[in-house]
């Protein structure tokens, strides 16, 4: 059984859902040394706009652009999307 439906079946609302993940992020950061980072859309659903397009570069451009001197972990899940997007974002975590 996985993490998730644990979750689900602990009935945890979204808020805390939120709120587990964050712990599990500084846990994880703390373990590492690190910074994660986590960007993810919906999988399983077909949401507009939910693929990965050049304002989510931008995005995770202003988001990251202040993390220095710290290790990036980056972790990235979307339905697809624009290559040229996702090549500007690998470009810009190998430089960071």
């Amino acid at each position: 059984m996985g993490l998730m439906n644990e979750y689900i079946q602990r009935g945890l609302s979204s808020n805390d859902l939120e709120k587990e993940l964050l712990l599990l992020i500084a846990r994880y950061n703390k373990l590492r040394g690190t910074y994660l980072f986590v960007y993810s859309a919906a999988i399983s659903k077909q949401i507009p706009a939910a693929s990965l397009n050049m304002d989510d570069y931008y995005i995770m451009f202003d988001l990251l652009n202040s993390i220095k001197g710290r290790k990036l972990d980056f972790y990235i899940e979307t339905p697809g999307g624009s290559g040229e997007a996702a090549e500007e974002i690998v470009r810009f975590v190998h430089k960071k």
